[in-house]
């Protein structure tokens, strides 16, 4: 018995279950199938109705009348219906971003009506749409399987097809530390993963720097106090971007104190020079003179304390011959981080202990 609902483009093994014990003369032949004297197999390419018949035939030599006698012999019809596959296809895109939305089309025949996309190892699809939004939160490379699905009305059989299909998600990492240099500058190292440009936002937007394409940027905050959002925004190849953020805080406040009277020589060694004290200082330049308009001591750097030879000793030029006691004349320009550039002057009394 043959099974009368098959799909295109199947071979089918035809099987001779006839009886003889005829001589050699004995023939068969198949009718719409082959010719073949035993079994043979056939393959359907194009979907339609088919009959298959088998015929059987032998001789025998008949002795009384000395003439060959033919038997004949032969099945019904029987009816092979060869249905067609539906088209199975799909679309989706070959690249994408993680986590980018996509549409997973069919292109399959109308007669389909749930579609079923097996992605390998990650998830599987079931939709009745034809198109369905949707994304993937990795990267990686990822087979998508589609076998949609179909109803159709007894005697006949569905006819699956189905359809492979590869996306790839290229990977892309943001990421970043924060090394403070000195207040308020700092040093963001970038440590991404698979980026070609970057784009950072220091989150000091009251500076006309906050924005930044360098690889590992500084920034200076200034006089800016306060928690920052600092976000770095980083590009694969494909463009695809990850973003990674931190806070940072920043309470840096520039500062100076410019004294008016010193004691060199004297006892009092926490005074023994004339010592401005400048935090955050972008520029200096110190010039003292004498009540003729002599210049007695110059500087372009902040010293620190009272052994700093950039600190004024209350010789001249600090070279060991003691100006004396009295009032001089202090001419000072500075910027301090985050302000304009300040100019001072006004005078600093010297105090010798009589000896």
């Amino acid at each position: 018995m043959l099974n009368p609902d098959i799909s295109s483009k199947i071979s089918l093994s035809f099987l001779d279950k006839s009886k003889t014990h005829f001589d050699d003369n004995f023939t068969k032949s198949w009718i719409n199938g082959g010719d073949s004297f035993f079994n043979f197999i056939y393959t359907y390419n194009v979907p339609g109705t088919y009959y298959v018949k088998l015929i059987a035939s032998d001789s025998i030599f008949n002795t009384l009348t000395g003439n060959m006698d033919y038997c004949i012999d032969s099945t019904g019809l029987q009816k092979i219906i060869v249905q067609r596959v539906p088209k199975v296809d799909f679309e989706i895109p070959e690249k994408i971003c993680k986590g980018e939305s996509f549409i997973v089309k069919s292109l399959a025949d109308s007669l389909y009506t749930q579609h079923i996309y097996e992605i390998k190892n990650l998830d599987t699809l079931i939709t009745q749409n034809r198109k369905q939004p949707y994304n993937i939160l990795k990267d990686g490379i990822f087979k998508f399987i589609y076998t949609p699905e179909y109803t159709i009305a007894p005697p006949f059989k569905k006819c699956f097809d189905t359809a492979i299909k590869f996306i790839t998600i290229d990977p892309i990492t943001a990421r970043f530390t924060v090394d403070q240099i000195e207040p308020p500058y700092y040093n963001f190292l970038n440590n991404s993963l698979d980026g070609v440009r970057y784009k950072w936002d220091f989150g000091d937007y009251v500076s006309n720097d906050n924005f930044s394409e360098e690889f590992s940027p500084t920034h200076n905050y200034k006089n800016h106090k306060g928690t920052f959002l600092v976000c770095l925004v980083a590009f694969n190849s494909m463009d695809c971007p990850d973003t990674a953020c931190a806070p940072l805080e920043n309470w840096f406040e520039p500062r100076i104190f410019i004294p008016n009277v010193f004691t060199p020589g004297g006892t009092d060694t926490t005074n023994n020079r004339f010592d401005i004290d400048c935090f955050g200082e972008l520029s200096y330049d110190l010039k003292i003179y004498n009540r003729w308009g002599e210049l007695v001591f110059l500087s372009n750097i902040d010293g620190m304390g009272n052994t700093d030879i950039n600190n004024w000793d209350g010789t001249k030029f600090n070279n060991g011959n003691e100006c004396p006691s009295g009032e001089y004349y202090v001419v000072f320009y500075y910027q301090l981080n985050g302000y304009e550039k300040m100019e001072y002057k006004g005078t600093a009394t010297l105090i010798r202990e009589t000896k």
